[in-house]
């Protein structure tokens, strides 16, 4: 997710470093969200330009929240709005996505499918009209 910041040796220390760490905590009820590796911290890098980071929303929020990042000292470093949707289609899309199906394997499988029902049509119509002959 991309991130605002507002707070200038942030951002040098980013720019420097490449990595900085941060505690991210999401509102309206404020609470720590975990990195995308289980850490208590969030891993923001600079990505494009543009400084991002991954993390894992706890169940039961969805809609428009704030996530504000703070540094080890407790200082506001950034922040970002975002919308979180429904726990459940998270979880049916990552259950999707860890199958390791790609767009290209499913379109070949589907136009196979295609072609044989096509044959097979095309098989019963012909046989139709030969028996009505």
């Amino acid at each position: 997710m991309r991130i605002n910041v507002v707070n200038r040796e942030f951002t040098e220390r980013l720019q420097r470093d490449g990595v900085v760490y941060a505690y991210a905590y999401i509102y309206s009820s404020p609470r720590l969200l975990k990195g995308a590796d289980g850490s208590k911290f969030v891993t923001v890098r600079m990505v494009n330009g543009k400084p991002q980071f991954d993390a894992q929303f706890p169940a039961g929020y969805t809609g428009k929240h704030t996530v504000v990042l703070v540094d080890e000292k407790g200082n506001q470093v950034a922040w970002t709005d975002i919308t979180v949707t429904s726990n459940a289609v998270s979880q049916q899309l990552h259950s999707l996505s860890a199958t390791g199906s790609n767009i290209f394997v499913v379109t070949t499988v589907c136009s196979i499918l295609i072609a044989a029902a096509s044959v097979l049509l095309l098989r019963i119509k012909s046989h139709k009209r030969y028996a009505n002959s």
